[in-house]
């Protein structure tokens, strides 16, 4: 019995399964109970579009907060598409609570022309202008990109930053966690760290000394309790947008057309201003820069002259030398690059090795600004300035070295053939000298011989010459042309000089009259030099 009613049971739940049954569903109720769709910010766009320019954005330099927008680019992991509000959420929520002041942030997610291409790729600089004509970034100073992505298992966060202003790209900050939750305050940390505060360069004088401002630093305070219970205004130094003592600057030139748009933007290549004082809104630092006066020139309204914060990142840096002045630039192999003071180049701190047939070295990750030298037997080519991390490759143009090393080898060849001559000369005179008073005509004439076989004065200052106009025809460069002259400058005088000079005449006068006239007794107050001072002959 219990039996047949299980059996009429299933055949009931069969019937009620199968596909008649199903077609007998009303029209009318499948359409006022549709099914649960996803909330519409799930995996869509998240505009940060602001409707209009904030009051804000119109104070003045010192006063004036960042406004930054914030793109959150999520790889197609599930959990990371659902949490995509929240992770916006807490960014902006961190952030605020770092300094309500000094920065208005907003987070959302980039357009779909955009999303992708950022997720999987990193951010060049032939993208940037396209990136900053979209009509959502108008009236913000900041752009972060924060790239989630989903690696063994772990959260890797990446951000990097594009100052609207500058054009410039910053370094990347890079976190991971494993946990989801972390994603939007781990976001928030690294965005922190990767941001670069602004500050407009005023004066730069003739010994390097650069006075500036920075953007915001007075909207970068909060009210605090002091003893005596009073509220008191103070600055928040701990924030994002404040600028210390610490940092160092790269400074960028930002030329206008009459309208104010950017018709170029020069980035001083290998310059940075590392702050020395700071009072109240005033900046004072001192430029280091591998060129002379790198920000000279007059003052112009279509000339701005701004510097970005590069604070040191985690990541190193590979430094490429290549040769300069030629058509197609070649790597410089076995260059030495030392880290120097910046402010005594003579005093070295770490060597870091010569550079590889590629010409390329990697400079480590550092705490601050590195000065580096680049010297190749033992001159010194350049002084660099580089924040490792900052850039991921430099490359610089150095002058080929190898000519100047291939003459002066030749030159110090020379030196020694001039002073083996010179030696060899007074042997052989000594020799002939000790014959002579012996009696010895015929042994006197036989060295006589070997003395007259030494190369003549005149022949070897002509072979100097030759090879003094064989090693400059080896450059098109007036200064490695120069450098050449300079060391044969020295030769050309020893070898025109009384050093060298062939006394063979005075000898044979010397055999024929068997006997060595006697030298003039040199006086007591006759310097050392004198007294060992060779024949005097024809040359």
């Amino acid at each position: 019995m219990i039996h047949a009613r299980f059996t009429f049971a299933w055949l009931v739940v069969a019937l009620l399964a199968s596909p008649v049954f199903a077609t007998q569903e009303s029209p009318v109720d499948s359409e006022s109970d549709p099914a649960p769709t996803a909330p519409a910010w799930r995996g869509e766009f998240r505009s940060v579009k602001i409707a209009q320019e904030p009051a804000a954005s119109q104070r003045a330099w010192e006063t004036r907060p960042y406004q930054v927008a914030v793109w959150v680019c999520l790889d197609g992991s599930p959990a990371l598409i659902d949490s995509e509000e929240e992770i916006c959420r807490r960014i902006e929520t961190d952030c605020q609570l770092l300094d309500p002041s000094g920065w208005n942030v907003v987070a959302g997610t980039p357009p779909s022309q955009w999303r992708w291409k950022l997720l999987h790729s990193d951010v060049e600089d032939s993208i940037v202008e396209s990136i900053l004509a979209e009509p959502e970034l108008e009236f913000y100073d900041k752009l972060m990109i924060v790239r989630v992505r989903t690696v063994a298992g772990e959260y890797r966060i990446d951000v990097r930053e594009i100052d609207a202003r500058t054009r410039q790209i910053g370094p990347t900050g890079t976190s991971r966690t494993g946990l989801m939750s972390s994603v939007g305050p781990l976001a928030a940390k690294v965005l922190s760290r990767a941001f670069m505060p602004l500050a407009r360069i005023d004066e730069v004088g003739k010994t390097n000394k650069a006075e500036l401002r920075a953007r915001g630093i007075e909207a970068c305070v909060r009210t605090e309790i002091n003893e005596n219970l009073q509220p008191v205004v103070v600055p928040i130094e701990s924030s994002p947008c404040y600028v210390r003592e610490s940092d160092r600057l790269l400074p960028v030139v930002v030329r206008t057309d009459r309208n104010g748009n950017v018709v170029r933007l020069d980035a001083v290549p290998f310059t940075f201003i590392a702050i020395e004082a700071i009072e109240g809104t005033v900046i004072n630092g001192m430029v280091f820069s591998s060129v002379r006066a790198p920000l000279a020139g007059r003052k112009s309204k279509r000339a701005e002259k701004l510097a970005l914060v590069i604070r040191p990142s985690n990541g190193s840096t590979v430094l490429r030398l290549v040769s300069r002045g030629e058509e197609e630039p070649e790597p410089l192999e076995g260059y030495d690059i030392v880290t120097v003071e910046p402010d005594d180049i003579t005093t070295e701190l770490e060597y870091h090795g010569k550079t590889d047939w590629r010409g390329e070295i990697e400079i480590p990750q550092s705490d601050d600004m590195r000065m580096l030298l680049v010297r190749r037997g033992g001159r010194r080519l350049k002084k660099i300035p580089v924040i490792p991390g900052f850039r991921d490759e430099l490359e610089t143009t150095i002058t080929n070295d190898e000519i100047r090393l291939l003459a002066k080898g030749v030159v110090t060849g020379l030196e020694n053939e001039i002073l083996s001559l010179a030696v060899l000369r007074q042997i052989y005179q000594k020799e002939i000298e000790k014959a002579i008073e012996d009696g010895k005509e015929e042994d006197a004439r036989k060295i006589l011989q070997t003395y007259t076989d030494l190369e003549n004065p005149m022949d070897l200052r002509a072979r100097m010459a030759d090879e003094e106009i064989r090693l400059k025809a080896q450059t098109d460069v007036q200064r490695e042309k120069q450098s050449i002259q300079k060391m044969f400058s020295p030769l050309k005088k020893i070898a025109s000089s009384d050093f060298i000079k062939n006394a063979e005449a005075e000898i044979r006068k010397w055999i024929e009259a068997g006997k060595v006239p006697p030298r003039p007794e040199p006086n007591a107050d006759s310097a050392p030099a004198e007294k060992a001072k060779p024949l005097q002959g024809s040359g």
